[in-house]
């Protein structure tokens, strides 16, 4: 299905500006490359250590908000592309200069979904992904399984006692909300469900969230709630975490 995003100022917050308001956030392009020098040998490490220091970068960093959702061409990978190939170091990785979380009129691949003619609770529910019906990437047939819709419906009349259950093409994984409380929008009373604690609790409190660490699982401390799930074709670790304000 094909997903574009749309800023409404009049829906945001009063004085709000993607152009001008900035978040301090994780450098993604220094954790790449700290994370890309382990792999190889001393003079390639001290290499990438004084681009760091001449690009003077840190591993935390201040970006726009539309900078941080939409993209930005990051200093540090386009210096390591061009030396990269003006020293012919084919032996390092290709490491494209844009950095971005989101794309605008894109697709994220062929969806076959439940059209619900049968049974109503199951409308828009993933039958396939990409002509598959599990995802092949974890390590069991249950943290692989496809479950739920797509998160922009769920059934009618759920209530207290139900668990919603929808697939995340960007986490390639399932997620399942827990309800919240009862709410009232606009005069109407609604459900709210949200992500409970135990989704991405560590492995040695929900012994299942194991199947989602691919290399390690990370210790419970620093970020509680977090799991590694860097496949094994990306060269930095990525981690699956709920916000933490």
């Amino acid at each position: 299905q094909k997903k574009w995003y749309v800023f409404t100022p009049e829906l945001s917050c009063s004085g709000c500006d993607p152009e001008a308001d900035s978040v301090t956030t994780v450098n993604i392009a220094y954790a790449i490359m700290t994370e890309v020098a382990k792999g190889y040998s001393r003079i390639v490490r001290v290499g990438i250590d004084a681009l760091l220091k001449y690009e003077k970068e840190h591993l935390f960093m201040t970006r726009t908000v539309r900078e941080v959702l939409w993209g930005y061409d990051d200093p540090l990978f386009a210096e390591f592309s061009k030396l990269k190939d003006m020293f012919n170091l084919k032996f390092l990785p290709e490491i494209s200069p844009l950095i971005t979380m989101e794309y605008n009129e894109t697709y994220d691949g062929i969806s076959t979904v439940n059209t619900g003619t049968k049974n109503m609770d199951r409308t828009l529910d993933w039958i396939a992904w990409k002509g598959q019906s599990s995802m092949g990437l974890w390590n069991s047939s249950y943290a692989n399984m496809i479950n739920g819709s797509d998160g922009t419906q769920f059934p009618p009349g759920s209530g207290p006692g139900d668990t919603l259950y929808f697939f995340s093409t960007n986490l390639c994984r399932s997620i399942y909300l827990k309800f919240d409380s009862a709410k009232k929008m606009k005069g109407i009373p609604v459900n709210r469900y949200t992500t409970p604690a135990s989704l991405f609790k560590n492995y040695t409190e929900v012994s299942s969230n194991r199947d989602f660490c691919l290399g390690r699982c990370y210790p419970d401390g620093i970020l509680a709630g977090s799991q590694d799930c860097t496949p094994s074709t990306v060269t930095s670790p990525i981690v699956i975490s709920t916000p933490h304000f």
